[in-house]
């Protein structure tokens, strides 16, 4: 199966008209993997009205080795990532995609839940986890993950620009642009930025600073780019 092709499929799986969507993004490299996202959340208040504030959605485990991006409902999706923290160090690498399917489908039911699992070891490793209301649910292991809004015409940049062959620093420049662009797309649900990065002592979560110089980089960028194809500045 494509990389492409199950970044859509996740997408219908997980459709839902009452959450918001969000971006995140999951890329393997040469030497090593980026996971970046959005940070904006949202509490749903009585009357069905919604309320957001921007917190990290991206979480490790206490060796540095293991990283989860959590969406849809996140008290569910935190949920199955602490269950996949205790229990998957100790399982087989053949037997992880079976074991976070069983997992997160145990926590999961009658939620919207999704999950992108990173690993450090043997090898840099992916797993896009979801799971709709209505039962329906899968475990992949991918090179490349885009989930929430995986229809947003930001993710023009992965198909165009993702291979394998790129490194960690490249990569994370990219899943940005692709983070930053999909929220001038959908500014009523994606906002803000957070990167973690796999180096060679493990996960580490970039410094608000970071993220915010890179946000607002992949923000210019994508503005010089509309300038250069459309021969003038950008609106």
């Amino acid at each position: 199966m494509s990389t492409a092709i199950a970044s859509q499929e996740f997408c219908v799986l997980s459709e839902s008209e009452e959450l918001p969507m969000t971006m995140q993004v999951g890329m393997v490299g040469t030497d090593g993997l980026v996971l970046a996202g959005d940070t904006r959340q949202y509490v749903e208040r009585s009357g069905r009205t919604w309320s957001s504030y921007n917190s990290s959605k991206i979480r490790l485990d206490a060796t540095g080795r293991m990283a989860i991006a959590c969406a849809r409902n996140m008290e569910v999706s935190l949920r199955i990532a602490e269950k996949i923290f205790a229990e998957l160090p100790v399982v087989n690498v053949e037997d992880r995609a079976v074991r976070i399917q069983n997992i997160g489908m145990g926590i999961a039911a009658g939620f919207d839940a999704e999950c992108i699992v990173a690993f450090a070891d043997p090898v840099p490793s992916l797993y896009a986890f979801l799971c709709d209301k209505i039962g329906n649910g899968r475990c992949d292991e991918l090179d490349r993950i885009l989930t929430g809004d995986a229809g947003n015409p930001a993710c023009f940049w992965a198909e165009r620009y993702y291979t394998r062959f790129l490194g960690v620093s490249q990569l994370t420049r990219l899943a940005a642009q692709i983070v930053v662009a999909a929220g001038t797309m959908n500014s009523g649900s994606i906002q803000g930025l957070e990167v973690v990065t796999l180096e060679a002592a493990g996960f580490r979560r970039w410094s608000k600073e970071e993220n915010y110089a890179l946000e607002f980089a992949a923000d210019g960028l994508g503005k010089q780019i509309g300038e250069l194809v459309l021969g003038r500045p950008a609106l």
